[in-house]
């Protein structure tokens, strides 16, 4: 039994530890990276497809070096978590735009599929989709008052921004999530959007910190330290 009852305790010290880290971890990544909300105006991204309503809309903005857009969406594309991410869904290297985009092209093995392709005045724009089978799921716990639903999809969009500080770019990435209109304004849980917008967070300054260490390195001739 005092063997049962220290790996209890030091099983239960473990698990209270490692979630003070990761709240940490979370509010550090929230003070530094605060959420912006989409203009209106932003329809192409915001603008639901027939039958649903978009939920959960933001961007989270991060001042940089100055990147071009080309760099910033090719280097997010390509941060280990996204890149891990679709290793679960094909064996092949991951697509992450390196030969150009395309309308229909699609991104990491499947994850996003190419909505708009960048240009001088817009960003690339993607979309998502959740399997229709495990949406429909909790759709049918819903009907049995279950309290939440699950979005069907999303989309996503890569922005770059120059400022007047000639060694500063504002880089940014849109989120919003699409979920069929059932008219009881169910989503997934507040928890769990703060998990989704921690994980974005998380992204943008994986590919924030990738981009400056690129920078580094070439300021150096190349050269790691």
């Amino acid at each position: 039994m005092p063997l049962l009852r220290r790996s209890l305790i030091i099983s239960a010290a473990t698990a209270v530890a490692l979630g003070l880290y990761i709240e940490h971890r979370i509010r550090d990544l929230e003070r530094r990276y605060p959420i912006t909300l989409i203009p209106p105006s932003n329809l192409a991204l915001l603008s639901p497809p027939p039958g649903h309503t978009a939920h959960d809309a933001f961007l989270i903005t991060a001042r940089s070096s100055p990147v071009t857009l080309d760099t910033w969406t090719r280097t997010f594309l390509s941060t280990p978590a996204l890149v891990l991410e679709s290793r679960f869904l094909g064996s092949e290297p991951p697509d992450v735009g390196s030969d150009g985009f395309h309308s229909g092209q699609q991104l990491l093995n499947g994850i996003f599929n190419v909505v708009r392709v960048p240009s001088d005045d817009e960003g690339l724009l993607v979309d998502w989709e959740l399997p229709d089978s495990t949406v429909r799921f909790f759709e049918k716990l819903a009907r049995w008052k279950y309290p939440w639903r699950l979005m069907t999809g999303g989309r996503h969009e890569w922005v770059v921004k120059y400022t007047e500080e000639m060694e500063i770019t504002e880089v940014g990435w849109g989120s919003v999530h699409f979920y069929r209109e059932f008219g009881d304004g169910r989503t997934i849980p507040e928890w769990t959007k703060r998990w989704h917008r921690a994980y974005a967070r998380y992204l943008v300054d994986a590919a924030v910190m990738k981009m400056e260490r690129e920078r580094v390195v070439r300021m150096f001739g190349g050269r790691q330290w």
